[in-house]
């Protein structure tokens, strides 16, 4: 039986060598495409975190200034709806509004200025309301995104780290990743102006 195998055991050096390198050339393509994979997912997740940043950011200034004009609206219409209130007890109107009185029990000059003023129904704590609202949903959407974000983080270093991940991953130049936490871009608070 040696005799058999000694003429091939040159083939057979070579035959289990291409074997061995093709292996280890498709192992490399597997975990290429697997740390690649994880990669383009940390990206995407990051790119979503910056994009919904900005739109908080934005969101916030636009969201203050809008609710800002409209409660100055609303002190002017109440400081025009006192000045009115004050004119009218102070002039004539207030002694015809006596005379009726006198003649009708039922009309007071309080209830005819109500019934002339009817403040209009004003939305400046509606407003507020649905700012608050909506800065909260899109913070929690912040935190599902930086949940998402590190998840994939994880997954990818536990790739990374493990072997033969830790190999391929070496020679192919995927660095191990970052978990997303309170990073000062996240925490900043926008300058409105």
């Amino acid at each position: 039986m040696k005799e058999f195998i000694k003429p091939y055991f040159g083939l057979i050096i070579i035959l289990s060598l291409l074997i061995g390198v093709g292996f280890f050339f498709i192992e490399g393509i597997f975990h290429y495409n697997r740390l690649s994979s994880w990669n383009t997912t940390i990206e995407c997740c990051k790119a979503n975190i910056e994009k919904e940043l900005q739109r908080r950011n934005n969101l916030i200034i636009h969201i203050f200034k809008q609710v800002n004009k409209y409660t100055l609206f609303e002190e002017k219409i109440f400081k025009s709806t006192s000045k009115s209130r004050d004119w009218m007890k102070n002039s004539q109107v207030a002694d015809k509004i006596k005379s009726l009185e006198k003649a009708a029990p039922g009309v007071t000059l309080s209830s005819l200025v109500a019934i002339a003023e009817e403040y209009p129904e004003l939305q400046a704590t509606i407003l507020l309301q649905d700012l608050i609202k909506e800065i909260s949903d899109c913070e929690n959407r912040i935190a599902r995104m930086k949940e998402k974000f590190n998840s994939s983080v994880g997954s990818y270093n536990q790739c990374r780290t493990t072997f033969p991940g830790n190999f391929y991953g070496f020679f192919l130049f995927f660095p191990t990743m970052e978990y997303m936490g309170n990073e000062e871009e996240m925490i900043k608070v926008p300058v409105i102006r």
